[in-house]
């Protein structure tokens, strides 16, 4: 099934993304657009998650990957709470994508800061 799948995915990139912190935070800088890229995948497999789970319940055509989780949050799918984490995930995964995978530190940092709450999101939209 997708959301399995896309659920697989979300874990396998987890892990690429805590391998890679623990690689950059001993110094390999590299590291850290590898961070980049695993998280801009986690990213993905959400908004995917999401977007099936917004069609699964007839919610609308929405016009912005922030819109199909805001109407989860409003059909009690999600919370405020993991609205604002989606949001957060959203405008970073946006932001190396328009960079060219290329990461701030702070940004990586947040990003790595965002891991439980996205699991735990995937967890969510995945059942």
């Amino acid at each position: 099934m997708r959301k399995d799948l896309l659920l697989a995915d979300v874990r396998k990139y987890v892990e690429v993304a805590r391998r890679a912190w623990a690689r950059w935070k001993e110094g390999d800088d590299l590291a850290r657009e590898a961070l980049a890229m695993a998280l801009f995948q986690v990213a993905n497999s959400i908004i995917a998650m999401g977007e099936d789970a917004h069609r699964a319940r007839n919610l609308g055509i929405p016009p912005t990957y922030f819109a199909i989780f805001e109407d989860l949050k409003n059909a009690g799918v999600i919370s405020e709470d993991d609205l604002n984490v989606v949001d957060l995930l959203i405008r970073l995964r946006n932001r190396i994508a328009h960079r060219y995978g290329h990461v701030s530190d702070r940004d990586a940092e947040t990003l790595y800061a965002l891991l439980p709450a996205a699991e735990r999101i995937a967890e969510k939209l995945g059942n």
